[in-house]
């Protein structure tokens, strides 16, 4: 799709959203700053975000993609000095049928998280409320609506905490069929990027064929970038009991699958 036989080998990190994408791109600039040229959500990536809402809900086809993406990534794959270039950008999930061939040595990563930790995170980091909410209400497959996809009730019907993980679901499933499709995909969870032991971060690592330095880079794990305010939104298992078991209903078997208990009360 792009002229990138320069490089060794890609990498792109997509998700939901809220789920150390920054963080992603922070560690591998630092612990590999000669091999690796990794960057969070570069220009322009708002573009990304309704075009890939309105491919997955069915309005917009996969060459207009293919398209926006060669104008938006072909230069700048081009100037990258480093053998390796990672982009962590949640907003070019609905590229995920694209990302894994754009050239020899592409590897995608899908990271998920914890729909309830999710959602929280979401609604701390203030998506609900002032400037993000009324571009959510009013622009154009900003978010992924169920009226896009003809279901109901409507997102301005739902709650926010409904909204999300509708959300949710929606993207993880199209990211689960992208993976299916194509061995060159790994899932990750994002709580064991962050377990005691950083697995997950030494997954990725290991991944893109560098050396995993347990001394060096697990410590690193230990700095979050980006990460939503303590204030507002509980801890999920505090959340009312009405609430958590609409939630079950929406992301419960979807949940399951990446081996989330939405049940669980502790840990």
């Amino acid at each position: 799709m792009v002229d990138e036989r320069h490089l060794l080998r890609v990498a792109y990190v997509v998700s939901t959203g809220r789920t150390a994408t920054e963080f992603l791109a922070w560690f591998f600039s630092q612990a590999f700053p000669d091999r690796v040229t990794a960057l969070h959500q570069p220009a322009p990536y708002r573009l990304f975000r309704p075009l890939s809402n309105a491919h997955v809900s069915g309005h917009l086809g996969e060459n207009a993609l293919r398209l926006a993406f060669r104008l938006a990534r072909g230069r700048r794959l081009r100037r990258i000095a480093t053998p390796i270039y990672l982009e962590s950008n949640n907003y070019l999930y609905g590229f995920a049928n694209l990302l894994a061939g754009t050239a020899p040595g592409t590897t995608p990563f899908h990271v998920v998280r914890h729909p309830f930790d999710f959602i929280r995170s979401q609604l701390n980091f203030g998506s609900s409320s002032g400037l993000k909410k009324l571009m959510a209400d009013r622009l154009p497959f900003w978010s992924l609506k169920p009226e896009y996809f003809g279901e109901a009730p409507a997102w301005r019907d739902r709650p926010p905490e409904e909204q999300y993980a509708y959300a949710w679901v929606k993207t993880n499933a199209f990211l689960d069929r992208a993976r299916a499709a194509d061995p060159r995909w790994r899932l990750l969870r994002f709580e064991d990027i962050f377990d005691a032991q950083s697995s997950g971060l030494e997954a990725m690592v290991e991944a893109l064929g560098l050396i995993w330095r347990p001394e060096i880079h697990a410590g690193m794990a230990r700095q979050p970038k980006n990460a939503s305010h303590g204030g507002g939104l509980p801890p999920w298992r505090n959340w009312d009991p009405a609430l958590l078991a609409r939630l079950r209903q929406v992301c419960g078997e979807a949940a399951a699958v990446y081996g989330y208990d939405l049940d669980a009360r502790e840990g």
